[in-house]
């Protein structure tokens, strides 16, 4: 009988010793294949996040600060697209979609608003955005510094990887080689004033989310990594200073033992990427700590409550993967932005795998399963022959002006979406055990409030009114000046934002510096 893994790997009816390599070495060990602290979450639980924003800062604070009381210990902060277009809300084409998806955010003073009554040195503020990032960091910076902030104890997270946009989700502004130096800037000005705080979130789930197969994931993410380390080596930093501020996000779905093999795989590849390749000897550089999205992909309009089962499932698989923090999206996203009852079952869910289900008490508690341990090994090599195709093109940024790695995602999402519609892939709810419409339970759904938008729209044109047109200018002015030349952009971002520039007035200016990207190619 012919089974196979999601990605499409052959699997055998059973496997014994002689499918398996050398027994894998502790945790914390180089290349952490069985996870990258000695004790994993014996000593250490995994961070908890939802990811959460809509409307204003105001809607968005009383969200945050429900979860919080609730045990989530982080926050993760999803921004509209707009703002992750780098669009003031007041544009034409952002209008409509202000507050709809995350928290719009034009100014500095909406930054401030959103960290209030939350001291950025007391908690880890991860910010999911890509394009315009350098400025999102910036103001994160600035409203620190208002704060008061002690800037060494501020943690977090900064997701900044632009390539991944060119590939899997579109929403770019410059080019990829401007986006690279707008990345790098970031990077720099996080490590001189925010040394704690992780500059670079590789989102590998995005790929997965646009289509992608776990060994596509796996091979983007690693490749998109190399570029972004070699352009910090290339302005002079140390790999072994630079590769500590790392941070990677991969998709788990509720495929247990092929996702668990993944992670595996991916932090063994990392490792071996930063000593082989770039020189590095600090084993705290060679480290793939890793974020892990549960759901939304994966959650299905049909039968939603088991969704419920799909991310509890997803969320066990990230653990025996090992994940350091875990966002579980609530069962009914795959409607609206989840309701303040889906989002708490999402964080419950997340509590009672570390609290109940003992799958903590081991380090690695799959290692050593002859199944797994064969298909870590497999999935590492397909990866890794997927990674010397892209370097064989020059590297990632050739591959995507190529289409490369677009049309390899196209390709395997059209070829999944045929298998379900034939049903060789079969989903529950969807194309086997489906249940008659009426049947279905409804679901009670976040209600938009449309007066968010108003609100906002109305802030930012007494913004306008009232700010001072000389500092202004004078801060674009500096801004421009500081963009034609090679000078680190984050402080100009500052004083031109502190100056009352918008977000969408210094993303404009730097796309009319650098160029705005277009597509030349047919996916």
């Amino acid at each position: 009988m012919d089974i196979r893994t999601e990605s499409d790997i052959p699997v055998a009816e059973s496997y014994g010793p002689g499918d398996v390599g050398a027994a894998p070495e502790p945790a914390g060990t180089f290349p952490f294949t069985r996870g990258v602290h000695h004790e994993m979450y014996r000593s250490r639980p995994w961070r908890m996040r939802q990811y959460a924003g809509y409307g204003t800062a105001t809607e968005t604070v009383e969200r945050w600060q429900t979860l919080l009381r609730e045990g989530q210990n982080g926050i993760s902060c999803a921004f509209d697209l707009a703002t992750q277009l780098g669009l003031d809300s007041d544009d034409p084409e952002a209008t409509p979609e202000v507050g709809r998806l995350g928290v719009a955010v034009d100014t500095l003073a909406d930054m401030e608003g959103l960290f209030a009554a939350l001291p950025l040195d007391k908690i880890a503020a991860t910010f999911n955005i890509n394009a315009p990032s350098a400025i999102i960091y910036a103001l994160f910076l600035a409203t620190a510094r208002q704060q008061g902030a002690d800037l060494t104890r501020v943690s977090g997270t900064l997701s900044n990887d632009p390539l991944v946009e060119f590939i899997a989700r579109g929403l770019w502004r410059v080019p990829p080689r401007a986006a690279l130096r707008l990345f790098a800037d970031t990077f720099e000005s996080s490590l001189e004033n925010t040394p704690n705080f992780y500059p670079i979130n590789i989102r590998g789930c995005l790929f997965y989310e646009a289509g992608a197969s776990d060994i596509q994931e796996m091979a983007f993410v690693l490749s998109c990594a190399k570029e972004y380390l070699r352009t910090l080596v290339a302005r002079g930093m140390d790999v072994n200073v630079v590769g500590r501020r790392f941070s990677f996000m991969m998709f788990a779905d509720h495929n247990l033992l092929e996702q668990a093999a993944k992670f595996r795989a991916a932090r063994r590849m990392w490792a071996h990427i930063c000593r082989d390749e770039f020189g590095a000897t600090d084993p705290s550089a060679m480290k793939f700590r890793v974020t892990a999205p549960v759901g939304s992909y994966n959650f299905k309009i049909q039968q939603p409550e088991l969704n419920i089962v799909r991310g509890a499932y997803g969320a066990l698989a990230a653990v025996l993967g090992g994940c350091q923090a875990m966002l579980v999206a609530g069962y009914d996203e795959a409607y609206d932005i989840p309701t303040e009852h889906a989002a708490l079952l999402a964080l419950r869910t997340q509590q009672v795998l570390a609290e109940e289900s003992g799958v903590t008490k081991a380090v690695d508690p799959l290692g050593g399963s002859y199944y797994v341990e064969a298909l870590t090994d497999e999935m590492e090599s397909r990866a890794a022959a997927l990674i010397a195709e892209i370097d064989g093109l020059g590297g990632i940024v050739p591959a995507i002006e190529q289409g490369f790695p677009q049309r390899a995602i196209a390709d395997t999402a059209f070829q999944t979406e045929q298998s379900i519609e034939s049903g060789t892939k079969r989903v529950v709810g969807v194309n086997c055990y489906v249940m008659d419409e009426d049947r279905d339970n409804p679901v009670p759904l976040h209600q938009v409030d449309d007066t968010a938008r108003t609100r906002q729209l109305a802030a930012l044109a007494e913004h306008r009114r009232t700010r001072d047109p000389g500092p202004l200018a004078g801060g674009l002015a500096a801004l421009e000046t500081a963009a034609r030349g090679e000078a680190n952009l984050i402080e100009p971002v500052i004083r031109a934002a502190e100056a009352g520039a918008t977000l969408g007035e210094m993303m404009d200016l730097l796309v009319a510096e650098f160029g705005e990207y277009r597509e030349s190619f047919s996916a």
